[in-house]
């Protein structure tokens, strides 16, 4: 029971690792994450305190309007309040801004230096980091393309599953049958089975000790 537990202990750690190691992956992660939303937004209020010996200032408290969405689940002109941002922008009244938000307490703000249509030009994408690959995964259609993906799950799950059943007879004949597949019964039986052998497996060893 202790290795079991030690077991678990050491998996948590390694995933809490692998949350920071991974944390420099915004621009990536904003495409593969079907939650992720990227939309423009203007900032109508904000609240923020400087940290000592940091480049940035942490915002606790910044109520947003998304003016254009460009991937997620975005509510356009519906103000946003989110909290712990961290951000050195000094935010204008009537200025677009991009967002980039995971939840509530994990959005990543970017001021645009200039935009013709859906070629964008972000400060400080200067260089190889962050901000410039997500500027590149913007100008490619990189986060329109995965918008179009992650639709096409959505209308997909919400389709009628009718692969598993065939019919037998004309529509509107008395003597109709449904034949439904097999599979499913057997996954169950299956799994059944396999529960009831380690049950075995535990009593035997319990009776030998």
């Amino acid at each position: 029971m202790k290795k079991i537990v030690s077991l678990i202990g050491v998996i948590a750690i390694l995933l809490t690792m692998s949350v920071s190691v991974f944390a420099g992956d915004v621009p990536e992660s904003l495409i593969y994450e079907d939650t992720a939303k990227v939309f423009l937004g203007t900032v109508e209020n904000h609240s923020r305190k400087d940290i000592p010996s940091a480049p940035y200032t942490e915002i606790d408290s910044i109520e947003v309007v998304p003016t254009e969405k460009i991937k997620g689940d975005v509510e356009i002109g519906v103000k946003q309040t989110f909290t712990r941002c961290y951000s050195t922008i000094e935010f204008k009244p009537d200025v677009e801004y991009l967002f980039g938000w995971f939840d509530n307490e994990n959005v990543y703000i970017y001021e645009i230096e200039s935009r013709e249509g859906n070629q964008f030009k972000l400060v400080g994408s200067d260089g190889a980091n962050m901000t410039k690959r997500l500027e590149d995964g913007l100008n490619n259609g990189l986060y329109e393309k995965a918008e179009q993906d992650r639709l096409a799950k959505i209308e997909q799950s919400t389709q009628p599953d009718t692969s598993s059943t065939s019919v037998i007879g004309g529509a509107d004949e008395p003597t109709d049958i449904v034949v439904k597949s097999n599979v499913n019964v057997w996954l169950i039986v299956g799994v059944g089975a396999l529960v009831l052998l380690l049950v075995i497996v535990f009593i035997i060893r319990k009776i030998k000790k």
